[in-house]
């Protein structure tokens, strides 16, 4: 377990302001889906809900409709529950005890999103992140 955790700690650990490449990816994905997105505002995308996940941080796993994956790395938005917690038979060290609402995924969301200063991982460095703030079904 040490190991693991020395494992998850070395891979994340990055000089404060530097972006991983999955998160760069991210970034200019967002950033052309919503230039892109049209008659709508320039923080809005349309995405299909896949999964959420707790490992470094809160990953919300969205998928636009040209099959990009977006992981946002938090939601504000009350309106809807993308994460729930599981039963303490389903809990383990991976899923820290938290899963996705299978009752959402697959479903397309129009999502507001802002960029915000947050830790870029527990206990990381602050990074300006992709966040949704709000978020509207669509089917």
């Amino acid at each position: 377990m040490l190991l693991g955790t020395m494992f998850l700690f070395a891979c994340n650990n990055q000089p404060a302001g530097e972006k991983n490449e999955a998160q760069e990816i991210t970034d200019s994905i967002v950033a052309a889906a919503v230039e892109t997105s049209s008659n709508k505002s320039e923080n809005t995308i349309e995405a299909k809900f896949i999964e959420f996940d707790l490992g470094d941080r809160e990953h919300y796993i969205f998928e636009d409709k040209a099959g990009n994956r977006l992981d946002f790395a938090g939601c504000e938005s009350n309106d809807f529950e993308f994460s729930k917690e599981l039963d303490e038979k389903m809990a383990n060290e991976t899923n820290q005890g938290w899963g996705s609402n299978a009752k959402l995924q697959g479903k397309m969301f129009l999502l507001t999103i802002e960029n915000k200063m947050q830790p870029e991982y527990q206990d990381g460095p602050m990074a300006e992140m992709k966040i949704i703030v709000a978020a509207k079904q669509l089917d």
